[in-house]
């Protein structure tokens, strides 16, 4: 386990930690029948909840799940490791790449913005998922929270509300 890690929290109830040097990860996911039904319907049965699992590897690994080895030389190939068939559509079917690109956007922001948790907080700036979220029985306008614990500047936390039926759509903030 690693010591320094960054955590993400997904509106489908799914969580990225990824260690501090990008190398690990662990994702808590939804099983595979829940992840689809989620993105297809927005509906979540409360089971699926319970039934969330956990694959911990490294990064590059989960992101090539699906892709099959490429053939090279024995003498330049590296051992990939051996993933049960089972779980091997969990992260694509959890959007798994699609928030790694979210999370590299965020980085990329705090980069610019000179460290850790430094984003635009701006109503308009402030980068969102817009992936799969709770669609049927969901109250508008909805929650979006932003919590940043131990940045630079100290902890924060902000509330945006949004339509998640449409994840664009900026409302101002609420108190």
């Amino acid at each position: 386990m690693h010591a320094n890690r960054v955590q993400f929290n997904f509106p489908d109830h799914t969580k990225i930690i990824i260690s501090a040097d990008g190398t690990w990860c662990d994702f808590y996911h939804l099983p595979m029948e829940a992840a689809r039904d989620f993105a297809q319907n927005g509906t979540l049965s409360p089971s699926a909840l319970d039934d969330r699992r956990h694959l911990s590897h490294p990064l590059q690994t989960l992101l090539n799940f699906m892709s099959k080895p490429s053939k090279t030389s024995k003498s330049t190939a590296r051992k990939r490791p051996e993933i049960d068939p089972m779980e091997a559509g969990l992260p694509e079917a959890n959007f798994f790449r699609e928030k790694i690109q979210f999370i590299k956007l965020v980085v990329k922001e705090w980069v610019t913005n000179g460290g850790l948790g430094l984003s635009d907080m701006s109503s308009e700036g402030r980068l969102r998922w817009k992936g799969s979220r709770e669609l049927v029985n969901v109250k508008v306008p909805y929650k979006h929270v932003w919590v940043t614990v131990g940045c630079q500047k100290g902890d924060e936390r902000r509330v945006m509300w949004y339509n998640p039926r449409k994840p664009d759509e900026i409302i101002s903030d609420m108190p």
